[in-house]
């Protein structure tokens, strides 16, 4: 396994996501009030998003991949 139990994995996966989006939208805030020009607001904002996008596709990847080892599809 990845990191042991599948269901644990997912649980700790998914609250690793829950912190991070967390932080994210925490600094979204923060960059939406400060004095930035629009332009790099928004940079910040789609880059933000892509990262919590990506961070999602991953996790799902490797809760798809312990699943497939734990029940020995090939």
């Amino acid at each position: 396994m990845i990191l042991g139990d599948l269901m644990n994995t997912s649980m700790l996966l998914g609250l690793v996501f829950v912190i991070l989006a967390c932080v994210a939208f925490l600094f979204l805030d923060r960059v939406n009030r400060s004095d930035m020009e629009d332009r790099r607001k928004k940079l910040i904002s789609y880059g933000l998003f892509a990262g919590l996008v990506a961070l999602s596709v991953l996790i799902f990847r490797l809760h798809s991949a312990g699943w497939i080892t734990e029940k020995g599809i090939s």
